[in-house]
């Protein structure tokens, strides 16, 4: 019994850290927040309610703008990563578009 629930154990560490590898290559890009979330939970599918919250949430943060997360960091662990990715999309919202000018 201990060796199946061992190899059991096993098997999922090694899904997760495949997952994380996954979700570790997704970008922010042009996409609002909320678009990456919903792009990061497509990737896992059935595997997100499984899936570490805390480390998903981790993963989630890392990937936005250094000024997003600076914004953000001190609600981050007190919010859902769905709540977070709102707060996040209102945040960008309120922040210069980038001049595609040269001037």
């Amino acid at each position: 019994m201990k060796t199946s629930k061992l190899l059991f154990c096993n098997a999922y560490n090694l899904q997760c850290r495949g997952a994380s590898r996954s979700l570790s290559k997704e970008e922010l890009g042009g996409e609002k927040p909320t678009d990456l979330l919903r792009r990061m939970k497509k990737l896992l599918g059935d595997k997100y309610t499984s899936f570490d919250k805390e480390l998903f949430l981790h993963l989630f943060y890392q990937r936005l703008p250094p000024d997003t997360q600076h914004c953000l960091f001190t609600v981050k662990n007190k919010l859902s990563v769905d709540e977070l990715a709102t707060l996040a999309d209102e945040f960008m919202a309120t922040l210069p578009q980038a001049s595609t000018s040269g001037a």
